[in-house]
């Protein structure tokens, strides 16, 4: 028996990786590590089982999707615009050492936001330092800018999107940047697509705002970006709804833990069969193995079935329900 032999470390790593405690060997009559025989098949045995267990967490989630739509539909559009037009006309009369765009969910929603490019306009050039504060006072981003005299500079965005909610509570953004004598423009919170500033606003509030300090940084008391000019992506992410589901849920977790697993002992005798090396892999011959897997997908399609109809689409504000219808990181492994 090869059992690890052969292996990297690396790869002994990922096939000991189980963030559910399940594992192949759970699966009663499927395909291990134990049932090879020749140290030789040992890394294309497990190079077959990661693979099969990374397209399974990716069908679980389209398949739970897809069961959801059933029931659910999408109730917001994405958008992709801009939060402060680049334009201005005059200066802000403005007196406190920080100045703000404070970006505020209506509710909680399992969307995010993308920042594509931030600009920023004063009215004069000052060495600054841009940062992004969430709601509870973190600071998750901080770049040195350099301003120029009445002219738009680019910030460097930060990377990946900003969760709008974080468990289970609206997670607003403050956009700060500390000015020592310049004066920000007027630039409005208006995203520039003909409709003030809906485009942005089934997601969020957009208000300006200014502090002495970043421990007193409040909600926003105007219609000017201070300054900023933001180019967004802001949409629904139905995977957010679903590891939050696996979060508050036991019963959802397990559910999926073991769908997982079930969909990756099938798919992974799938792929032993098709290499037709069936005794290189294991003892069991080819009808067994066919059985064992259509059984495996069964016990799938069952779990994944209960979770469309138990998750909860409509806590979401993503989500509505349809009407006249009786009835969306690896997460798990």
């Amino acid at each position: 028996m090869c059992i690890l032999e052969g292996l990297t470390e690396e790869e002994i790593a990922k096939l000991r990786e189980s963030k559910s405690g399940l594992y192949l060997d759970d699966l009663e009559g499927g395909v291990n590590l134990r049932a090879i025989s020749q140290i030789d098949y040992c890394k294309d045995f497990a190079e077959k089982a990661l693979s099969a267990r990374n397209t399974a967490l990716k069908k679980i989630e389209a398949d739970v999707l897809t069961s959801l739509s059933n029931k659910y539909k999408a109730d917001k559009k994405p958008y992709i615009g801009v939060v402060g037009k680049t334009s201005y006309t005059s200066n802000l009369n403005v007196s406190k050492k920080y100045q703000y765009l404070h970006l505020k969910p209506h509710s909680h929603s399992d969307g995010v936001l993308k920042l594509n490019r931030i600009r920023l306009i004063a009215s004069e050039s000052e060495q600054t330092t841009f940062r992004i504060i969430d709601g509870n006072g973190n600071e998750i981003y901080s770049v040195e800018v350099q301003t120029q005299k009445n002219t738009f500079v680019t910030i460097p965005a930060p990377e990946g999107v900003l969760p709008l909610s974080e468990n289970g509570a609206v997670l607003s953004y403050y956009l700060v940047w500390d000015r020592v004598s310049a004066m920000p423009k007027n630039v409005k919170t208006d995203c520039n697509c003909g409709g003030g500033t809906g485009g942005y606003k089934v997601y969020f509030e957009a208000e300006g705002g200014e502090a002495d300090s970043l421990n007193n940084l409040t909600e926003g008391t105007d219609a000017f970006t201070h300054g900023l000019a933001l180019d967004v992506e802001i949409r629904c992410l139905p995977q957010r709804l679903i590891c939050r589901e696996y979060d508050r849920e036991n019963a959802i977790a397990v559910t999926m833990a073991w769908a997982t697993l079930y969909k990756t002992g099938e798919m992974l005798i799938e792929a032993v069969l098709s290499s037709g090396e069936v005794n290189r892999y294991t003892m069991m011959g080819r009808d067994y193995l066919w059985g064992k897997r259509n059984h495996f997908k069964k016990e799938y399609e069952m779990r994944v079935e209960y979770l469309g109809s138990t998750i909860d689409a409509g806590s979401s504000d993503c989500f509505i329900c349809r009407e006249s219808r009786i009835f969306m990181g690896g997460i798990i492994s």
